[in-house]
């Protein structure tokens, strides 16, 4: 019986975040930072709450200290993307 067993630790979502080669968040791109912005509003309970109340300045710092650095209209837009 050949059985696989995968575990993570910590938010197993962070691992599939877009990175750059030296393994760190991919910020310098905007399809990148926008798509882990997208994946951290879907698995992040924090994030997610701040997003349903509209607190832009609220899911930016969130954001920022998940590592995924955004501006005031990136937030927005994944505000305004989640209603």
């Amino acid at each position: 019986m050949n059985i696989h067993t995968i575990e993570t630790y910590g938010q197993p979502w962070q691992n599939f975040l877009r990175r750059d080669h030296l393994g760190r968040i991919e910020n310098e791109r905007d399809d990148c930072r926008a798509a882990n912005a997208r994946l951290a509003a879907r698995h992040d309970r924090k994030l997610m709450r701040l997003v349903r109340l509209g607190d832009v300045d609220g899911v930016r710092l969130r954001l920022c200290g998940l590592g995924i650095y955004s501006t005031s209209r990136e937030a927005t837009d994944l505000i305004e993307g989640a209603q």
